[in-house]
This record gives structure tokens, C-alpha cells and sequence, in this order.
């Protein structure tokens, strides 16, 4: 099952104070930087990832989108912030998303429409587990998840059903 990965851009930055120096030193390359990370994940795991970025600021009354390696990048139209973006979209649900936001409002939206969220630093971990794993030859079956490492003995009850869809979304990642 193919997903539409939503990400926050300037909010993945600030939750990396890696990123969050290439960042002030340089925000176009900051910016580039992030969409060279997606666009390698993209070629790893093949979802569709669409950076949204905050042009609250800018003259432009309508968004700016452009496509390229395989990530749609948009810059929000002037007045509206990436969050806005992003809940629109969510709240039209025509696609089965995946939003990557550390914003708690955006966060709680997402669950209000049944949409899984996840932390910007916990996909930048997925994201450089994937790459990692990718140049070192290791596919999704053999790497490392949750059951693995569980100890067979103990509780047999199951996780509730919400959690056990939400993990076999994010084991995609």
C-alpha cells in the first residue's frame, strides 16, 4: 500500500539541530538539503512525498508547487501558513496520507480525520534507517522492528486495534 508522506518542512528542520544549522547558514540550501533527503528515501521506500513549505510572508496569493526527483515541494500561498496546507488537504481526504509534523494542533487534526501522524524527529530516524539500510544492502524484511525484539514469553494479549494499524503503517516507512 502506496502513501502520500505530508511533511512539515521548516517544522523537519527545526527538529534536527543538524538541519537547523545548514538551515541558518543558508536557508536555500537548507531547503535543498531536506528535498535531497526525500527524494533518496522516495527512491528507497517509493512513496510519494510532498514537502510543504511557509511562504506566510511572501507576495504570492497563490501556492507555488513544483515537482522534482520524485518530491512535490510547495510553498504556501501568501497568508497561509504549511499547517493550514496541510489541513486542508487532510480535510478534504482524498489520499491516504501520512503527515510528518512535531506541532500538536496538526497532529490531533490528523486523528480527528483518522489520518496517521508522526513526529518530524521519529521520520528523520525512519529516514536515515532507510538510507542506511539501503547503502548497506539490507531489505525491509531483513532490518530490525518491534516484534523481533520482543521477548516471545509473557501477556499473549494483542495491542489495541488503533495501534496495530497505526504500527503496520509506520513499519512501511
Amino acid at each position: 500500500m502506496s502513501f502520500e508522506i505530508l511533511v512539515d518542512g521548516y517544522n523537519l528542520i527545526n527538529s534536527s539541530p543538524s538541519l537547523k544549522k545548514i538551515f541558518s547558514a543558508d536557508s536555500e540550501e537548507g531547503r535543498k538539503y531536506i528535498l535531497s533527503l526525500c527524494s533518496m528515501y522516495r527512491k528507497v521506500k517509493e512513496h510519494t512525498i510532498r514537502v510543504i513549505f511557509d511562504a506566510y510572508n511572501s507576495y504570492s496569493f497563490i501556492p507555488s508547487k513544483f515537482h522534482g526527483s520524485g518530491v512535490s515541494v510547495v510553498f504556501t500561498a501568501h497568508g497561509e501558513t504549511a499547517d493550514d496546507y496541510i489541513k486542508n488537504i487532510i480535510s478534504n481526504r482524498k489520499g491516504n496520507y501520512i503527515v510528518v509534523t512535531s506541532d500538536n494542533e496538526i497532529i490531533n487534526f490528523a486523528a480527528r480525520y483518522n489520518v496517521i501522524s508522526i513526529k518530524s524527529e521519529e521520520f528523520l530516524e525512519k529516514l536515515e534507517f532507510a538510507l542506511y539500510s539501503n547503502s548497506k544492502g539490507i531489505k525491509d524484511s531483513e532490518s530490525f522492528s518491534d516484534r523481533d525484539r520482543r521477548d516471545k514469553r509473557g501477556n499473549p494479549k494483542k495491542l489495541p486495534k488503533k495501534l496495530r494499524v497505526k504500527n503496520s503503517k509506520l513499519e512501511k516507512l
